[in-house]
């Protein structure tokens, strides 16, 4: 009796160390439960708690059976539209200004006139357009892992950056 209480013991200081400690990982979104969940790890469990400490996961750190990490890096590009835009106008401006200009001694009724700048106008905004599009593109990347902690119970999955995969992979193995 007195050992189970010892281990009971030491179990409530290694949870309520856990708890004053900050989070390992925190805003993660747990596959099979709804919300988000802060991840703090101690010498005995990985917990799995929301802020307001209403819903819990515990895994007994004894209970991995194995880690699944995958890496989920995301690449995608977006264009700046106000660069873009600014881009269309600007085109759109000089070409029905161009056009008018060079159809000036040709045309001799301002009607005549006004559709060729309506012309150029519309040709500068497809080639402003392609051309904003082109030059003012954005890459970005998304660094990230999806990890699976493996147990008996089941499988809890998560995504995290890479280093912090790679960081939770040396704390359980170590």
């Amino acid at each position: 009796i007195l050992a189970q209480a010892i281990r009971v013991h030491d179990f409530q200081i290694d949870f309520l160390a856990a708890m004053a400690a900050p989070p390992f990982l925190f805003d993660l979104s747990i596959t099979g439960m709804p919300g988000s969940y802060q991840l703090y790890i101690s010498e005995r469990a990985l917990r799995f708690t929301d802020r307001e400490e209403q819903n819990m996961k515990i895994i007994p750190r004894n209970m991995v059976s194995s880690i699944t990490i995958r890496d989920t890096d995301l690449s995608f590009s977006t264009t700046d539209m106000p660069k873009a835009l600014s881009c269309t106008g600007l085109t759109a401006a000089v070409s029905a200004w161009l056009a008018r200009r060079s159809m000036y001694g040709l045309v001799h009724s301002k009607g005549g006139l006004d559709l060729c700048s309506l012309v150029g106008a519309g040709f500068g905004v497809w080639a402003g357009w392609k051309v904003g599009h082109a030059v003012f593109r954005k890459q970005h990347i998304v660094d990230g892992s999806f990890v699976q902690l493996h147990t008996s119970g089941g499988v809890t999955g998560f995504n995290c950056s890479d280093l912090k995969a790679q960081e939770l992979v040396r704390l359980l193995l170590y």
